[in-house]
């Protein structure tokens, strides 16, 4: 017996299966799972001080409208009533309670229910802007429609959206067609799209010290310019910058003022400041710093001169007194690096 190889044409039998193969109704449950219709259950909109002649035509212009949304495919409202009516349920109910109850008695995924709200004003406004007519008043009429919808999730028995558009007009075609588009949006399915996260190392903060030293002259004003009138001295620092956050400046504070006294029982003033001070550096052209400083402390008083206390027995000696006093104060410093 002689073996003979077998000549399979490959056209003839491939090209079936893999037609076959993607009609298979696994690719279809699988693209079904990706885009699939909502069911969704529409009972007519109630109506709020609008006639029913404006309401039916609006609520067909909606019930049209929804038809046209991708991805929601509505139950007939027909099949509705006819449900409603055989298990003695009121079909007039459209209540969030209601549409869930219905939802899930004519098993839909979805339902939406609203209101519809006709809204009229009356202007009084001038005939013209001019002449006689700008005294001669009309009563103009103003008709606008407010129409509120809600999407519920019927299987899990809660809102998933609540939306509001009123017209412009009397003409409710606009709001209508903004509201199809909002609807649209919970309808749409959700891309699900790979990211990658990129982590950032952190790096150290950069931190940076000064050392700050500088003569210092003080004015007094009001009452105290009649005890003392000026001062010299200095003031020193030493701080931190870029604690907590870039350009954020900590540092401690001494100064020192030898004050200048207007009274004869008075042999001497000084002044001796500490605090702690913080504000930001804000960089501005030409390379130049601005700097508004925040500042809490104590001021140091040492008076040397006639004991006052000892005036009124007409002996009075000289004596050394130091008062202490807490402070706050606002700085502003400007700087240029040489």
């Amino acid at each position: 017996m002689i073996w003979k190889p077998m000549n399979y044409n490959f056209k003839k039998y491939c090209i079936p299966f893999a037609i076959i193969l993607i009609s298979n109704p696994l690719f279809s449950q699988v693209k079904n799972s990706i885009n699939r219709d909502h069911l969704t259950l529409f009972n007519a909109f109630s109506y709020i001080k609008c006639p029913e002649i404006s309401g039916d035509a609006i609520n067909d212009k909606l019930k049209n409208g929804l038809k046209g949304i991708d991805n929601l495919k509505l139950y007939a409202e027909a099949r509705l009533i006819q449900t409603l009516k055989q298990k003695d349920e009121n079909p007039e109910c459209r209540t969030v309670e209601c549409a869930i109850q219905q939802g899930r008695m004519n098993k839909c995924d979805r339902a939406i229910i609203g209101s519809i709200t006709k809204i009229e004003k009356q202007h009084i406004l001038p005939m013209g802007n001019e002449g006689k007519e700008k005294y001669l008043l009309r009563v103009m009429n103003e008709v606008r429609y407010t129409i509120s919808l809600k999407i519920i999730d019927v299987a899990k028995g809660n809102e998933i959206a609540e939306i509001e558009e009123t017209s412009s007009d009397e003409n409710a075609d606009p709001a209508i067609q903004k509201v199809m588009q909002r609807v649209q949006e919970y309808y749409t399915p959700k891309e699900i799209i790979e990211t990658t996260t990129i982590v950032e190392k952190e790096h150290p903060r950069n931190y940076e010290y000064s050392v700050l030293f500088a003569s210092s002259t003080s004015v007094t004003a009001g009452s105290f310019n009649d005890i003392v009138k000026a001062g010299q001295g200095f003031n020193a620092a030493v701080g931190i910058k870029n604690i907590f956050i870039d350009n954020l400046m900590v540092r401690a504070g001494i100064g020192y003022w030898y004050m200048f006294d207007n009274s004869a029982s008075i042999d001497s003033f000084n002044l001796t400041a500490i605090s702690i001070q913080g504000g930001y550096i804000f960089s501005l052209p030409y390379n130049i710093s601005l700097s508004p400083l925040f500042a809490i402390g104590f001021v140091f008083h040492t008076i040397k001169g006639v004991d006052t206390g000892k005036l009124e027995t007409g002996i009075g000696f000289r004596s050394v007194k130091t008062y202490t006093d807490p402070f706050i104060s606002i700085n502003c410093e400007i700087s240029y690096p040489i």
